[in-house]
């Protein structure tokens, strides 16, 4: 079981981050917290379900925050193909616009 955990934390780290992995942990654990209250009836106080929030919240941000910055990258990307041409094999799109 340890080995398996191991692994997949490898292979979350190789394919996105550091921080990725920090945050799905935020996460998991915010996640075990809210299914032990309801499922088992787990007295929460109000502190506690603020600082909770506050982790959903996190990670909900940092999850909206890297899309936009893949959208970014992406927009980047097909400007800088339609600007220089050919890594599509077919002259690029700004000569296919001409």
């Amino acid at each position: 079981m340890a080995f398996s955990v191991n692994l997949t934390n490898f292979l979350v780290t190789k394919c996105t981050s550091p921080l990725t992995l920090q945050v799905l942990g935020n996460a998991k654990g915010a996640v075990a917290v809210v299914v032990s209250i309801f499922l088992f009836k787990n007295p929460v106080s109000p502190v506690g379900m603020f600082g909770y929030s506050i982790t959903i919240m996190g990670v909900l941000a940092y999850s909206e925050a890297k899309k936009r910055s893949k959208e970014k990258l992406r927009r980047r990307e097909d400007l800088g193909e339609l600007l220089s041409g050919a890594p599509n094999g077919n002259g690029g799109k700004l000569n296919q616009l001409k």
